[in-house]
């Protein structure tokens, strides 16, 4: 990832609506689930704006093409307009807000001018709330959903093992090589994620920071994410390095992984445990 991005922060998105429950005004997300994501929104995004650099510019930019991955992040703009309503030193601009400034442009690329001028004339910190589907991120495409043969894929796997997510995650990793799999890559799917970030990271640096400190917040999917952390921490997904990182757990809803850029030297944190990513490899 690109050097100049100072941090990165990912979560899982929060808790979906299940059958027979009621909506959340946020799409694809429980009552449940909305205020989870203000908590965490309230709590960790909170910090990082409040330790970041004073001319900072954080986004909340990358989505997959599930709406509930984009809704998280819309809910952490509006926790995050609400907290900082008062201060003079943190501008927040809302999804709800970008999307009035593009009623009104004839274009998107107008619409991002606009948006890097409230950067260049902020004092402060920015935070830009503006979801983007990233195609690295599209969990439909990953597993088949889309196609005609393959769109059971994961349904399969979960009926499978009776709906126990775990064992048909391991199922994945123990199987993805298997003569006549149609299983994804374990690898692969992680430098998928790896290469939506930098795409985040080139649009951050080359359409809207100015120059300026960069944070970027991005939501995704259990499996997708805790291949990430495992390939980010020890350089291979497999069961056994699975394990190890997370302690054989898969990620909980909004749960967050940081990853930090410091000089040439970037570090994981994940639950208790902090990684120095370097070629591959992890030192402890």
């Amino acid at each position: 990832m690109s050097e100049n991005i100072e941090k990165f922060f990912l979560t899982r998105h929060s808790k979906s609506v299940q059958s027979g429950a009621e909506e959340s005004k946020y799409k694809g997300l429980s009552h449940e689930g909305e205020e989870l994501a203000r908590k965490r929104a309230g709590e960790d995004l909170r910090v990082l704006v409040d330790n970041a650099p004073q001319n900072a510019v954080v986004f909340l930019v990358g989505a997959s093409e599930r709406p509930r991955t984009k809704s998280t992040l819309e809910i952490y703009g509006d926790e995050l307009k609400e907290i900082y309503k008062d201060s003079s030193l943190v501008n927040v601009i809302t999804a709800s807000e970008i999307v009035e400034v593009l009623k009104e442009q004839t274009s998107i690329t107008h619409a991002i001018e606009i948006l890097r001028d409230k950067i260049g004339s902020s004092n402060g910190k920015t935070v830009i709330d503006f979801p983007l589907f990233i195609k690295q991120f599209d969990f439909g495409v990953r597993w088949g959903y889309w196609s005609n043969d393959a769109g059971k894929r994961f349904e399969d796997l979960m009926k499978k093992y009776n709906d126990d997510e775990k064992a048909a995650f391991l199922h994945w990793l123990e199987h993805a090589h298997d003569e006549g799999s149609k299983f994804p890559d374990p690898n692969s799917v992680a430098d998928e994620y790896l290469e939506g970030l930098r795409r985040i990271s080139d649009f951050a640096h080359n359409k809207l920071s100015n120059d300026r400190p960069v944070i970027i917040s991005a939501v995704g999917h259990r499996w997708d994410l805790d291949v990430l952390v495992t390939k980010l921490a020890t350089g291979d997904v497999n069961v056994d390095n699975f394990n190890k990182v997370t302690g054989g757990s898969l990620i909980n809803e909004a749960e967050p992984i940081t990853i930090s850029t410091e000089g040439k030297q970037q570090t994981l944190r994940y639950r208790e445990n902090k990684y120095v990513i370097a070629n591959g490899s992890v030192k402890n």
